[in-house]
């Protein structure tokens, strides 16, 4: 947000008193800034006031950034799980066409060889999971 300076046809005459620390400091301020003390004083009170307007303007905004801010999630944990949705899909199709797989595979066996596979399948896969490293969060 930007102030207009204000010419000088258009100021007011007004009486501040600074104890002497501060007075000392807004001094010092023009000497090093080759200003009027008066023109010191009155940038420094232009961005205090500018600083003041801002934070009020940030405090009526907030809620419609948080708006904003929560609709892109939302929208984003849509696109996230509609993903997440088809790659669960995608693994128990190709799961179905790997039993449809075994089951044309293994038709001619035995039906106790198979009971006998299906079970050295099943703890084989219960130990890859248990020797499986850990995921990293």
């Amino acid at each position: 947000m930007t102030r207009r300076r204000v010419t000088t046809t258009q100021k007011v005459r007004t009486t501040v008193y600074f104890d002497p620390d501060a007075s000392a400091t807004l001094e010092a301020l023009a000497a090093r800034w080759h200003m009027p003390l008066t023109r010191v004083v009155e940038d420094l009170v232009d961005r205090g006031l500018a600083q003041v307007s801002g934070e009020q303007v940030e405090r009526e905004a907030l809620p419609a950034v948080r708006a904003v801010v929560e609709e892109v999630l939302r929208a984003e944990l849509v696109t996230m799980a509609k993903r997440l949705t088809g790659i669960t899909q995608k693994g128990v199709r190709e799961a179905a066409i790997g039993t449809s797989l075994v089951r044309a595979l293994v038709t001619g066996l035995d039906p106790d060889h198979v009971t006998q596979l299906v079970a050295e399948a099943e703890r084989n896969a219960g130990r890859l999971l248990a020797e499986r490293e850990p995921v990293q969060e």
